[in-house]
Parts: structure tokens; sequence; C-alpha cells
């Protein structure tokens, strides 16, 4: 997870800005991170290569904004039914601009800007979809066509 807080404490006493980021753990513990500063976008970056669990992420000053960025936001909000299937798959989601159909070699069989995909001309087997949003996201599945 990257969070991307939008943070300017000031320590009165040195007039030194600090760029902390405290989160708070299942446990109720609180652990505080230091951030890389972008001074031209006015940023704070934090970059975490394991998985962090939180229940509360939180900085303080009196001028600071706090934002926090999910840089999987289309994760959540697609998904694909039924699979295995016999002869359509249905594409649920937000802003979704094209799904396309792969074999597993990695030509694409097909194609749609539909909320749908019909394999009811397709042999058996295994296939990727590449479903794409607004945002030029994109997420695959597995697909096995029976």
């Amino acid at each position: 997870m990257n969070i991307i807080p939008l943070i300017n404490r000031i320590d009165l006493s040195s007039r030194r800005k600090f760029h902390v980021l405290e989160i708070q753990a299942d446990d109720d513990s609180w652990t505080t991170y230091d951030g890389t500063v972008d001074e031209v976008n006015n940023t704070v970056s934090y970059t975490f290569n394991d998985p962090v669990s939180f229940k509360a992420v939180t900085a303080s000053s009196a001028d600071a904004t706090l934002t926090v960025e999910d840089i999987y936001p289309l994760d959540a909000r697609i998904s694909v039914y039924p699979n295995p299937t016999a002869n359509r798959v249905y594409i649920q989601g937000e802003n979704i601009l094209q799904a396309e159909l792969f074999d597993l070699r990695g030509r694409k069989v097909k194609a749609t800007n539909q909320e749908q995909i019909d394999l009811s001309d397709m042999g058996r087997g295994t296939f990727i979809l590449k479903v794409t949003s607004d945002n030029n996201n994109s997420k695959s599945f597995k697909i096995i066509k029976k």
C-alpha cells in the first residue's frame, strides 16, 4: 500500500518542519513513519514494501491536510462471473471501458465494451480476460470455459 498524505507538521520550539505519518495497528499501538518530501508538489510519500494493516491514520498540524490514495482502486470494484462458464461471462464494475479476451498464447480472441462477453462459440479452455477502466487501469482474470 502506498499512502500519500499532504502533511506539514511544524515544531514551534525549533521551527523545523517534520513530515510524519502515524498508523494505529489492530492492537491499538501507534507507529510513526518518516516520509519522502516532494516540495514542488507539496506532498510527502510513504512506501511500504510489506502489507500494512491499520485501523487509523493520523497527522497533527494546524494547517495540514491528510489524504490517503489507494494505488489499487480498481481491484475492489470489478468482478466477473460465472467462472467457470459455459457461455457468457458477466462483468460488473464502475467506469469500465473495455474487456479483452486472450488465449494462453497471448492472442486477442474477443473484445467488447459491453457488461458481458459471449464465449458460446469458443472451445473449452483457459483464457485471460483483461478489463480496463476509464482511468486506464486494468485488471486481469483467468476464465475457464467448460
